[in-house]
């Protein structure tokens, strides 16, 4: 370290503690260490003290009790190490350990400092390109999703997809398969969010074009899914809870399979029910596991309702039975039309959303209304 006494001499005692403490006197410009004796009052206007060193000032009691000393040292870019003049060089040898102390400190927190900086970019860097792929993932998910005014013979279709904020996690798709007969709906709710559902909803959809052109084999489907989850993430992610269904237009049976949570709703005027399934832990949990599909014959008039997660936690927030609130949502409509029920849901979410301003979570509504003609396509067969 460098030290250098900027308006008097070092004294023989005092170049012995400077080389006691590993210092070596140098010039005031080159010094890291800068003493300098305050001699009088009217002196300090012609003080020049460099402002990149630690600065050492022996000042007279009278003088160090002044307003202008005070003053003076108030202006100085950063507070000097102040000592009384008389036995200046005993209390160098007392103060210098602890100026040498305050540089090292001072040293490594410019080093600190700089390295938050450069991590600060750094991190303003991740950030913006996490924002960036998570904006061009957002809408990728959003173009896999089916368009919500579809057109299919027989059946009136109403869909709706509320995203939770940020990247959601649910996947929905209705769609005909290549005979033209069957009708496949398929709703899915990840308990993960961002890239890895966007993913995981990419997979969906390569899987479902597939089934398009296979057949309708919803058993096969829900197996092939789970192996294929399973062997993506190894049990480290959560499950994926999934409902999938195929409708034979030719005589309105229902085959279906329910992985997790999910399950079908059907309203079969007068009646509101959730059909039954069987117990099938959501996909990619147990590799091996054998999923089993269920049947529903349906007529013409019945609706079908599949929903996400989502829409439960708006009921159970308010400490409302989301079963018996559904069903009077059914029940109590004058002309049973899916447009109406999904209309009556939404008003019912946005008034949540007036209190709580963000989802809890994603919601996905389809509404699936066999429509009264669909009588003639099942006597036709």
């Amino acid at each position: 370290m460098k030290i250098a006494f900027a308006n008097f001499q070092a004294t023989t005692k005092a170049r012995q503690i400077t080389e006691h403490n590993n210092c070596s006197i140098t010039p005031p410009s080159q010094a890291h260490i800068v003493c300098y004796k305050i001699k009088s009052l009217d002196s300090l206007n012609n003080v020049s003290l460099p402002s990149s060193a630690a600065l050492i000032l022996f000042v007279a009691t009278e003088l160090s009790q002044s307003n202008q000393f005070r003053s003076f040292v108030s202006t100085l870019p950063e507070l000097p190490f102040v000592l009384l003049a008389d036995a200046w060089e005993e209390q160098l040898a007392f103060v210098l350990p602890s100026v040498l102390l305050f540089l090292e400190l001072k040293r490594s927190n410019q080093k600190q400092q700089e390295d938050i900086a450069i991590l600060a970019k750094q991190t303003d860097d991740l950030l913006f390109r996490f924002q960036h792929d998570l904006e061009l993932a957002t809408k990728v998910h959003h173009q896999l999703l089916p368009p919500s005014d579809l057109q299919i013979p027989g059946v009136s279709v109403t869909s709706k997809y509320l995203p939770a904020a940020g990247l959601g996690g649910d996947y929905f798709d209705v769609f005909e398969l290549h005979d033209k007969k069957h009708l496949a709906v398929l709703v899915a709710d990840s308990q993960t969010h961002g890239m890895a559902s966007a993913l995981l909803s990419s997979l969906l959809k390569v899987r479902l074009d597939e089934l398009k052109e296979s057949g309708p084999f919803a058993q096969n489907l829900m197996n092939h899914l789970n192996r294929e989850i399973y062997q993506i993430h190894q049990s480290k992610l959560p499950g994926l809870d999934l409902v999938f269904g195929v409708l034979d237009r030719t005589t309105l049976t229902l085959e279906y399979a329910s992985a997790g949570t999910l399950r079908p709703l059907l309203w079969a005027y007068p009646h509101f029910s959730e059909l039954p399934c069987a117990s099938n832990p959501p996909l990619g949990i147990l590799p091996s596991h054998q999923y089993t599909t269920s049947f529903a014959q349906l007529r013409p008039g019945d609706l079908l309702f599949f929903h996400t997660n989502g829409l439960e936690a708006i009921f159970e927030s308010k400490g409302e039975s989301f079963r018996s609130e559904l069903a009077n949502l059914f029940t109590s409509g004058k002309k049973m039309d899916p447009v109406i029920f999904q209309t009556e849901l939404l008003a019912k979410i946005n008034r949540y959303q007036e209190t709580k301003s963000e989802l809890p979570d994603d919601i996905t509504l389809i509404q699936l209304m066999i429509d009264k003609k669909a009588l003639y396509l099942t006597q036709s067969k």
